[in-house]
């Protein structure tokens, strides 16, 4: 299975590409797995990214998540780096 993941910023800069595709196992007849286990998926298949999986939050559906969250198919899912302003 697979979850289609969105970027932005210093990771889509990385990339050179807007989204990336990460291919997981699925342990649920749900086909889902936690936000964690995306950022350590896109860690290990796109190991330019890693630095930026290890220090960025996933928002599904334009919400932030932690990384317990499941993740069910379909949704939408984006990896968000650190930001600041002022």
């Amino acid at each position: 299975m697979h979850i289609d993941i969105e970027l932005f910023a210093g990771p889509r800069a990385v990339a050179g590409v807007d989204c990336i595709r990460v291919e997981f196992d699925a342990t649920s007849e749900s086909g889902s797995c936690d936000a964690g286990e995306v950022k350590r998926l896109i860690a290990d298949q796109y190991p330019e990214l890693a630095t930026y999986a290890a220090q960025s939050r996933l928002a599904i559906d334009e919400a932030y998540v932690t990384d317990d969250h499941v993740i069910d198919l379909g949704q939408r899912v984006a990896l968000i780096p650190p930001v600041s302003g002022g």
